[in-house]
């Protein structure tokens, strides 16, 4: 992600390409995967606070750019090291791994939080229209691949479609 697709007034950052690593030394930036996965993302409201935390990153930026003169990288990403390099695409994965195994949980891929995260907004009664949106899906792909059904999902679907039946009568 960078600098100009965050809207640090609104809380917001805009999805508009993907980096990823190509072999240990070289990363590609592309277009979204698809035309849902390129979306704005109203981080401040799913965290209050992390617009003032990408402010404060910013500051600490420019405080590296000022200590390290023309040494420093003008590379525009959020996540750069302090001569503004961008950080390796797989060192989220990594740090995540780290911060599962200091927490003594599963260790799982950080791509897998997506589908926690649908599940999480399924459970919750979110339509999947408005999930699939904010995870950058298109609605089918949200249902087949993100929610997982369950034995308690289906024993409240049945009580619901019960209810439902009964009130008609």
């Amino acid at each position: 992600m960078k600098w100009d697709a965050v809207d640090l007034i609104k809380g917001e950052v805009r999805v508009e390409a993907g980096r990823v690593q190509l072999d240990g030394h070289r990363t590609a930036t592309d277009d979204p995967k698809s035309s849902a996965s390129r979306r704005t993302v109203p981080v401040e409201d799913i965290q209050p606070g992390t617009a003032a935390l990408l402010l404060s990153l910013k500051a600490r930026q420019a405080a590296d750019k000022a200590k390290h003169g023309a040494a420093c990288a003008e590379s525009g990403y959020v996540l750069v090291n302090p001569i503004g390099l961008p950080v390796r695409p797989e060192a989220y994965s990594d740090r995540f791994a780290v911060l599962c195994r200091q927490a003594e949980v599963p260790v799982v891929g950080l791509h897998d939080v997506r589908h926690t995260f649908a599940t999480i907004m399924h459970r919750a009664g979110l339509a999947p229209s408005d999930a699939a949106a904010l995870l950058g899906h298109m609605v089918a792909v949200h249902l087949a691949t993100y929610v997982t059904p369950t034995q308690k999902g289906a024993r409240a679907a049945a009580a619901g479609l019960g209810g439902a039946i009964s009130e008609a009568m």
